[in-house]
């Protein structure tokens, strides 16, 4: 048998929310403000493909709420970022 019990209350507060972390690196996309222009973030390669899959989802985040398009690519010195 479960040893919880289930209690009904009226008029509980909803607690506060918590954030979650903050960004290791904050990427300026408000830099690639017309299409063509690209950044790079420089980092060792071992890094650069660890951290490839999360910066390319933040730039699809990015790029839903701003109606942008931006391409992410593993390069020579890191990760590049394109605006299409």
């Amino acid at each position: 048998m479960n040893s919880y019990s289930i209690k009904v209350r009226d008029d509980v507060p909803i607690p506060q929310g918590t954030t979650g972390p903050r960004p290791e690196l904050v990427i300026p996309f408000e830099e690639l403000n017309r299409k063509g222009k690209s950044l790079e973030i420089e980092m060792p390669r071992e890094e650069a493909r660890d951290r490839v899959r999360a910066i390319r989802l933040r730039a699809l985040r990015h790029s839903r709420s701003h109606d942008r398009e931006y391409t992410v690519r593993l390069t020579d010195a890191g990760i590049g970022i394109w605006r299409k």
